[in-house]
Formats: C-alpha cells, sequence, structure tokens
C-alpha cells in the first residue's frame, strides 16, 4: 500500500514533495544520473569515455589521477543526497535537494523539496487530506507510482473536498475499487466517468450530497451494470430485478429531474 493519508495535501503536485507515511520505495539517482552523462561526455568519441591522451590505469601516475579524480567528485558532492540505483525500501521516502543543471549548462539551486523517488504498488491510499481539484491526479500518479495506470487496482480519495470524480480516472484500466466516500460530489452522472472501467466492481459514495437523490442506489446501478457492490453493501439479485422496473417507469436516460418531482420506488 502506498499511504498519503493524513498528509494535510492540499493539491495533488503535493505528491512530489511529501513523503508517504507507508510505500515500498523505488530510488531514482537523479544526480549519479547527472555524473554519469558528464562522465560520458567528458570521454569524448573514444570508448567507455576513456581519455584521449594520459597515462594508463594501472600504472603509478595513472593510480594518483584516479584518485585525484575521485577525491573532487567527493567534495563536489558534499552536502547533496545521492541516491543509489536499483535501492528498495518499505520504508516513506524523505525530500532531498540538490543542484540542477541549467539549460546554458550552469548550477542552479533547488530551493523547494522535491523527492527523488517512485513507488511499487497497486493501492493508493489519499484519504483524509484537503483535496479539492483532482483534474491532474493521474498525471502526478504516473509521475509517483511505478507503472501506475496499469498497477493501480485500489485507489482510496475519501474524506476530502472532492466535487467530482477525475477525469483521467479511465487511464487506470486494471482498477477494481474506488473509495469516494465523504466528498463533495453533487451530480449523479459524474458516476459516467467510471463506465468504461471495465474490472471495477466497487464504489464507495456515501456522504456525498448524491447520495441524498431519490433513487440513488438504483441509478449507480443502471449507471454501472456490472456492478457488486456501493458503499460497501452488495447489491442482490432484487435489487437488480428492481433496476429494470426503474429503467422502465423512471426513465433515467432522459435528462435529471429535481428531488421533489422524482418519485422513490420502494
Amino acid at each position: 500500500m502506498l499511504d498519503f493519508s493524513f498528509c494535510d495535501l492540499k493539491d495533488v503536485k503535493d505528491l512530489l514533495k511529501t513523503p508517504a507515511r507507508q510505500g515500498k520505495v523505488r530510488v531514482i539517482p537523479h544526480e549519479a544520473n547527472s555524473h554519469q552523462d558528464q562522465g560520458q561526455g567528458q570521454g569524448g568519441g573514444n570508448p567507455g569515455g576513456l581519455p584521449e591522451s594520459g597515462p594508463p590505469s594501472g600504472t603509478k601516475a595513472g593510480n594518483a589521477n584516479k584518485d585525484l579524480s575521485e577525491n573532487e567528485e567527493d567534495e563536489e558532492d558534499t552536502g547533496q543526497s545521492l541516491a543509489i540505483a536499483g535501492v528498495e525500501d518499505d520504508t516513506a521516502a524523505t525530500p532531498a535537494k540538490g543542484k540542477k543543471k541549467k539549460q546554458d549548462g550552469s548550477d542552479e539551486t533547488d530551493d523547494e523539496e522535491t523527492l527523488v523517488v517512485q513507488y511499487y504498488t497497486s493501492n493508493v491510499k489519499l484519504s483524509n487530506n484537503l483535496l479539492a481539484d483532482c483534474s491532474h491526479l493521474i498525471s502526478q500518479l504516473k509521475t509517483v507510482v511505478v507503472e501506475a495506470c496499469q498497477k493501480i487496482t485500489i485507489l482510496d480519495l475519501s474524506f476530502n473536498q472532492i466535487p467530482a470524480v477525475p477525469n483521467e480516472i479511465t487511464e487506470l484500466v486494471n482498477l477494481h475499487v474506488v473509495y469516494l466516500h465523504a466528498n463533495a460530489i453533487k451530480e449523479i452522472d459524474e458516476v459516467n466517468k467510471l463506465k468504461p472501467l471495465k474490472f471495477l466492481y466497487a464504489i464507495s459514495l456515501n456522504g456525498n450530497p448524491i447520495e441524498n437523490r431519490k433513487n440513488y442506489r438504483f441509478h449507480v446501478l443502471w449507471l454501472l451494470p456490472k456492478l457488486k457492490t456501493l458503499d460497501f453493501t452488495s447489491f442482490s439479485k432484487r435489487d437488480r430485478e428492481t433496476v429494470k422496473v426503474y429503467e422502465k417507469f423512471f426513465k433515467p436516460g432522459q435528462a435529471a429531474q429535481p428531488k421533489s418531482h422524482v418519485s422513490d420506488y420502494r
């Protein structure tokens, strides 16, 4: 599980600079890659980036130059957080500061703390935060989670201030469960955004304004007929038969009617 709950997230972009409370980490060696690229550039056209002139390695002069080069690199790296490629950890990652290259090649100090990690997970928990705008949520998850679109199967957005289902949520093609309870979703048609998710079988919407809509439960099942569970309660065979009657008499495919004009089918 990748757990960002209770992290006071106000914007989905905060995922890039906030350490997760729990998650399996894949460290991305930004600065290590930078040193590697510089070493390759200095090598010119020679294979392996070896200098064109100078004493060969193995001689005293060659070893002395090698030691001097290593000392210089150590001095340059002082005070910076270097990530190690391939390192995995089950603890939360910590933000790292460092220098980055401008387009002209000069060094630029990175004032903001940013994470240099990705996470391995199929379960993303963003509950109990202050999220209101999730329009770029999926693009941020692609940055934070390894192979997010294929790997994520459970997404928890409960207990936030989200007014709408994220538009790009269908990019999470293997999504099975979505928790959206205790948010600010007012329009029942927001559920339509979940239709293309072929493997979705459980959602939660209780605690949203749409829960007060007449025939709310039947309408959601009508929109998502493959759904097995809504608000932590499974649909029965009778529920599915009732939806057929609901569709016939209340014609939910037409324009939505105000609550006061819709009869409640029992």
